[in-house]
């Protein structure tokens, strides 16, 4: 019964994870160290938050928000000045004001431009996500995969389908080994894969191989965990035993 709910569970979620890359996380430009972004996402709507500093060197932050429209996101620029926090902290002394205008575009999960006009200035500044903590995928986690699979050998083999299976995943540093057992097909895979962090998110590619006979290559792409989930996204190419190509989105809890 257990994983009969959970299997449900976690078909509600692998339908989720079709949306845009999420883009919540902290970005900047390594050659602007000192300024950089933070960037929320609730559903469709993205807020920034830029840190910077003024024209007399202090210290201050500028906000915009509206939808994420085609991975766009763009809106009035806004400054707000108030009391320093502490006792007597008053909220009715902050006043807000609209100083410009901006816009951030994202071009792919990990690259964005970030474009300004205010107080007479204007520019783009190249973005990526922040790394400052890194994370452990070690452990047992029970999926469900939304699959495409094409150009296969056999043309049986092509086509959609939503699959459940287990991850063993051992992790030391960037380098994990990932074992994959298929509840839905059967049979079992082995990916060796290095790592690359990129804030929230990891992406990665390696060689896999199945006790099926199949063997090939694998890049993993949206790899993320929050709290005991799960998420990520393979393309995966068969080039020993078929000749098949897997594109699938997973999620998946901790077991």
């Amino acid at each position: 019964m257990k994983h009969f709910a959970a299997s449900i569970f976690l078909a509600i979620l692998a339908t989720n994870t079709t949306a845009t890359t999420n883009v919540q996380d902290w970005w900047w430009n390594p050659a602007l160290n000192g300024m950089g972004f933070n960037v929320g996402q609730q559903g469709d709507t993205v807020s920034v938050a830029w840190y910077l500093y003024d024209s007399s060197e202090n210290p201050t932050f500028l906000i915009f928000f509206g939808p994420l429209v085609n991975d766009v996101v763009e809106g009035s620029l806004w400054r707000s000045y108030g009391p320093q926090p502490g006792i007597g902290y008053d909220p009715d002394n902050v006043t807000s004001e609209v100083v410009g205008t901006a816009r951030l575009s994202f071009s792919s999960g990990n690259a964005a431009v970030f474009s300004y006009d205010y107080d007479g200035r204007s520019g783009t500044i190249n973005l990526q996500r922040f790394s400052f903590g890194a994370q452990d995928f070690s452990g047992e986690w029970e999926y469900v995969g939304n699959n495409v699979t094409s150009g296969c050998t056999n043309p049986s083999n092509n086509g959609a389908d939503i699959n459940g299976g287990r991850l063993s995943i051992s992790q030391n540093g960037n380098f994990a080994v990932v074992t994959d057992t298929d509840y839905t097909a059967g049979g079992t895979c082995t990916y060796n894969l290095t790592l690359s962090q990129k804030g929230s998110y990891y992406q990665g590619s390696g060689t896999f191989s199945c006790n099926y006979g199949v063997s090939g290559t694998a890049v993993v792409s949206d790899v993320r965990k929050t709290d005991d989930f799960l998420t990520l996204q393979y393309d995966a190419q068969a080039t020993s035993g078929e000749t098949c190509r897997e594109q699938s989105k997973l999620a998946a809890v901790e077991n």
